[in-house]
């Protein structure tokens, strides 16, 4: 072992071991962020020796001293063993266990190995609850999360859900070679998750843009879906390709019955109500289809409809440039006040074919003729709207004295024949109907 003077090349205990000079800091090996990436090293030059320390001048004994001074010590300096970096950053030491500092640096590098660019790097959150970050290189936030997955796991592999003749299935990127990391995930973690949006495999979340969202959702997780109705009202833009677009274009198209062709939808917005509206909706849903069991007929819960509707837009809410709570404060704007209060029957102009209630059409060149553009725009815009349905009273002839549906009905279906051309369906309940889509397309 070489020493120095009578100090041992080993540092002492609490000693910085790059250094040497300083104390650990509390619950780290090293004493700075500099010596833990190997940037203080051990002086390169020893220090000379302490002097000599006389022996007492009285002392007539020939019985050396310890504290004589001897001979010079030759100096022997191992070199310091560089403390090793994350590949990636080159910044900082991987995490213990890991290869990486970091779950971005590891997402980085996976970029690079699949040859795809990462254009968003987020903190994830757990994969199991989706309300806490996850802890870092981990999925999961606690090992209660961790066990609720595994046990979940288990249970699909008792079904044999995520098996094949071959065995487990694979992740769906390119490149890797993991399995899925949970029955019919199609992914192995978050990371090619991710990827499979950027390789546009998936529909992206409408409100993280990160993740594929989940099955009959708009979002990619419980976390998303409750930050929307937390962040009440909102608009959320669907992006070009996305499936809802394209079924909404569809009906469109299909449904436009005047001359000339229809016009051109340009964008589309997912409208977020708060989570007072959502739950009054979702409530009377639940009651209309417990009396009349539509969905065990095959049909959508509460005989759902998509109809359209057209109002006055005296801003330019959804055209380029709009934010998320883009909504005008005119106190006449009946889109902006619809997308935020939804819906309210006693605004039904007076005198109305089927009386006071909210009116709705499957024609879109229909509800076209009722919309009003008061700001300058080369746009248009009209709601899609989800309508309770329910038991209709389909009608003919004029009504204008109701201010309810027909005892033993939810709403009234006025059919073309007599005084009407094209169809209609209205509803006297407010929360029989909410906005779900603007639409924005072309003036002509």
């Amino acid at each position: 072992m070489s020493t120095y003077g009578n100090v041992p090349s080993t540092p002492s205990p609490g000693l910085c071991p790059s250094c040497r000079s300083r104390p650990v800091a509390k619950g780290f090996k090293h004493c700075s962020r500099s010596c833990a990436t190997g940037g203080r090293t051990a002086p390169s030059t020893p220090k000379p020796p302490p002097p000599p320390v006389p022996p007492p001048a009285s002392s007539t004994t020939s019985t050396p001293s310890r504290l004589t001074a001897g001979p010079p010590v030759a100096i022997i300096l191992t070199p310091l063993r560089r403390v090793p970096l994350c590949p990636v950053c080159e910044a900082k030491p991987p995490n213990p266990g890991f290869k990486h500092c970091s779950i971005e640096c590891a997402i980085a590098e996976k970029a690079v190995k699949v040859a795809q660019p990462v254009n968003l790097i987020r903190m994830w959150l757990c994969e199991t609850c989706g309300q806490k970050l996850s802890a870092s290189g981990y999925k999961y936030c606690s090992p209660e999360c961790s066990r609720k997955a595994l046990s979940i796991e288990d249970t699909m592999s008792q079904l044999s859900i995520s098996t094949t003749s071959t065995g487990p299935r694979k992740c769906i990127i390119e490149g890797c070679d993991k399995p899925e990391w949970k029955a019919g995930s199609k992914y192995c973690g978050n990371a090619c998750r991710a990827f499979g949006v950027i390789l546009q495999l998936d529909p992206a979340c409408l409100l993280c843009e990160t993740f594929p969202k989940m099955n009959r959702s708009y979002f990619c997780s419980a976390s998303c879906s409750n930050k929307s109705l937390d962040n009440a009202p909102v608009l959320l833009s669907v992006p070009d390709g996305h499936q809802a677009l394209k079924t909404v274009t569809d009906q469109w198209n299909k449904e436009w019955k005047h001359t000339p062709n229809p016009p051109q939808i340009r964008f589309m917005w997912l409208i977020v109500q708060n989570r007072a509206l959502h739950n009054a909706f979702e409530a009377r849903l639940q009651a209309i289809d417990a009396s009349y069991k539509f969905k065990a007929e095959g049909m959508f819960p509460a005989n759902e409809r998509r109809r359209w509707h057209g109002t006055k837009r005296e801003c330019t809410v959804g055209d380029p440039g709009t934010t998320p709570t883009g909504f005008c404060q005119s106190p006449t704007c009946s889109m902006c006040i619809v997308m935020q209060r939804s819906f309210d029957k006693e605004k039904c102009a007076a005198g109305s074919m089927f009386g006071k209630g909210v009116y709705t059409s499957g024609t879109s060149s229909k509800s076209h003729g009722y919309i009003k553009q008061v700001a300058p725009s080369k746009y248009r815009a009209m709601l899609m709207c989800r309508v309770l349905a329910g038991k209709a009273k389909k009608l003919t002839q004029a009504d204008h004295n109701l201010i309810a549906a027909p005892t033993g009905y939810d709403s009234v279906r006025g059919v073309p024949g007599g005084g009407l051309n094209y169809d209609e369906l209205i509803v006297y309940d407010n929360n029989q109907i909410r906005p779900l889509y603007l639409v924005i397309y072309d003036s002509s």
